[in-house]
């Protein structure tokens, strides 16, 4: 059998920003840290507070009236960091059988977008996969029954499922012209789960999330045998 094992080009590069904007304040900020926060500051639309012992250390436009950022995101952020560190590579393994079938192994990587998948199939190829009889994927690295609090029902990408392996973070992104399906990205094939998916909705251009585990997991091996064709 041979195992290949692909590292995510992901380095956490929203956690980082989040953490040093964080931690301007302090004797702790890394040297890019002011580089960030000016860029941050610059933006034409966006107010920032920050407190420290309830005094103002970072101010910006901070008495606008604006709807309020996804602050959850740097809560996670920052348990994550101390957790993984910043050097942390998010992988995901590849086994080719004697049977010439692909067993796949997620690791949580949440950044296997289409192009992420481009550079996989392409790296299976350089170590010598010329022929897959068939896919098998794995993702039980995460409890198949992982309840994410305060995720809905609701159809938006932002309540997709989090599964262990995820194509484009378990979302789809289709066309339907009046009973014809097809892919909205260029760099995204269209898949049978794609098709399904976006016979659902009306005329129009929808990107909706594959609801269940099993769908989101098996819609990544059906992209990726898209992308090895």
């Amino acid at each position: 059998m041979m195992q290949h094992r692909i590292s995510s080009s992901l380095f956490l590069g929203a956690l980082l920003t989040l953490g040093l904007i964080l931690t301007t304040g302090s004797d702790s900020a890394s040297a890019g840290s002011g580089d960030t926060l000016s860029r941050a500051l610059k933006l034409p639309k966006a107010s920032l507070l920050v407190t420290e012992r309830g005094r103002p250390v970072i101010s910006r436009h901070p008495d606008w009236a604006m709807v309020p950022a996804s602050t959850m995101k740097i809560l996670t952020a920052l348990p994550a960091i101390d957790s993984f560190g910043l050097d942390h590579r998010f992988h995901t393994d590849f086994y080719l059988g004697n049977d010439d079938r692909l067993r796949i192994n997620g690791y949580g990587d949440p950044y296997l977008v289409s192009e992420e998948l481009d550079l996989i199939a392409g790296a299976l190829k350089a170590r010598g996969v010329r022929k897959i009889a068939g896919i098998g994927t794995d993702d039980s690295y995460f409890d198949p029954n992982l309840a994410i609090s305060g995720r809905s029902s609701s159809d938006n990408p932002y309540d997709a499922p989090v599964t262990g392996l995820a194509a484009n973070f378990n979302t789809v992104n289709v066309i339907n012209k009046g009973g014809e399906i097809r892919s909205a990205e260029t760099q995204t094939p269209l898949t049978p789960m794609a098709r399904r998916f976006g016979q659902r909705f009306g005329v129009g251009t929808h990107r909706v999330n594959l609801e269940q585990r099993e769908k989101a997991v098996r819609y990544f091996g059906e992209l990726l045998n898209a992308k090895l064709e």
